[in-house]
């Protein structure tokens, strides 16, 4: 979680792939895991957007052609079914000259996880509505854009994937997005200043957490339990000499 604050986020997806191969997941799995979870997030992210946009009565007011945005949630389950998704990750594998992935997870579980991360998003947007309101007022026709505000900072944040875990330019679209709930644009940059600052105790504590119960529960894994090597060998066994008589 914390290595995405280091640039690049090489050391993310490497942290990882090293933490769970211990537990004998190949590094071509937990890779493609990774990847995986990108897609799931940036298409839920992207829907998340959509259905909620459209209800702001201020984009309303611009164009009904807003409407349209709502073609993106199906686009976005046919971009993750295995016969595309897959079709692409293996494409890209045989390009990397690494072998293809025969299985993938099936539909209706991926598309268990795509449903949870649109819920992640709503929630983490109603989260950020409560927020704004705790500083300000804000009519609860706006709710729709802080909504949105959530998913748009971390879906602009992959774009500029140099910037550690979008330090800068999370809090950028946080202050161009709330601007309208503030006086001035100063004291919107100021409140996505304090959003980032709460975000990263929230994942510290996080972290605490799990750490403190890895430490409680003595979790050790051993070199061979990966491949089960230790747990294989059989116990070796005396054998008592019995001499024969005289």
């Amino acid at each position: 979680m914390l290595a995405r604050y280091i640039p690049g986020n090489v050391v993310m997806v490497v942290g990882r792939v090293m933490m769970i191969e211990p537990y004998g997941v190949p590094k071509r799995a937990s890779l493609t895991s990774v990847a995986y979870e990108q897609a799931l997030l940036g298409a839920s992210a992207a829907t998340a957007i959509a259905i909620v946009l459209p209800f702001w009565p201020k984009l309303q007011n611009f164009s009904q052609m807003i409407w349209i945005v709502l073609i993106v949630p199906p686009l976005a389950i046919i971009c993750l079914h295995p016969a595309i998704l897959g079709r692409f990750g293996n494409y890209v594998f045989s390009k990397l000259k690494r072998e293809t992935i025969e299985e993938f997870l099936p539909f209706m579980d991926v598309i268990g996880i795509f449903l949870f991360y649109c819920l992640f998003w709503i929630v983490a947007g109603l989260g950020m509505f409560a927020m704004v309101n705790t500083v300000t007022k804000i009519d609860l026709s706006d709710l729709p854009i802080i909504i949105a505000s959530a998913p748009l900072a971390w879906l602009t944040s992959v774009l500029f994937f140099i910037s550690p875990s979008g330090l800068g330019v999370r809090e950028g679209v946080y202050a161009f997005t709330l601007d309208f709930a503030f006086e001035s644009a100063g004291a919107a940059a100021a409140f996505a200043i304090l959003v980032r600052f709460w975000q990263t105790l929230v994942e510290l504590a996080l972290v605490a957490i799990i750490m403190a119960l890895v430490k409680i529960r003595h979790i050790k894994i051993r070199p061979g339990a990966a491949t089960g090597a230790l747990d294989d060998e059989e116990p070796e066994t005396g054998h008592e000499h019995n001499p024969g008589p005289g």
